[in-house]
């Protein structure tokens, strides 16, 4: 898992870098296009020259936008990887617990010193009856039969 990780965090560093190389190139296009209206607004230039430039400038802009719109796109990829690196953070914290909780059996929670338990009383009868854990934290209806926990703090740790 933890190589999954380590890929997230690569292409997390390659969006990043592509991000700075894009907001590089708009900048050069940036400068371009001010020195483009510079000579545009030259009374030198002729009327030929002009129309050269306010098509290069139109090119030049078009191409910023393009630029842009990539920087904008690698941004959401880089939002995105970083949503998916902290759920699976996130997963891995818990999905350890989880995992071992639904795994346990009878013989496997002796091993662990776990001890079952009764909450409320034992009723005679099938049906359910009320437990009260940590001082009636968990008030809840639940089947009448062994209920396998740590003293008071297991449920929490869920």
């Amino acid at each position: 898992m933890s190589t999954s990780l380590q890929d997230a965090e690569a292409k997390i560093t390659n969006v990043e870098t592509a991000i700075k190389q894009v907001e590089g190139d708009i900048a050069k296009v940036v400068k371009k296009i001010e020195e483009v209206e510079e000579q545009i607004g030259d009374a030198t230039t002729e009327k030929e020259e002009k129309e050269e430039l306010l098509k290069e400038k139109e090119r030049l802009c078009k191409k910023e936008e393009q630029l842009r719109d990539e920087k904008n796109k690698l941004c959401d990829e880089k939002k995105l990887l970083l949503d998916r690196l902290q759920e699976s953070e996130k997963r891995q914290r818990v999905e350890p617990g989880l995992s071992s909780l639904q795994n346990t059996t009878a013989s496997s929670l002796e091993e662990l010193d776990w001890k079952p338990y009764f909450f409320g009383r034992d009723p005679p009868f099938q049906g359910s009856t009320t437990f009260d854990m940590c001082n009636g934290a968990f008030g809840q209806k639940v089947p009448a039969k062994r209920i396998f926990v740590r003293p008071c703090y297991a449920l929490l740790n869920m």
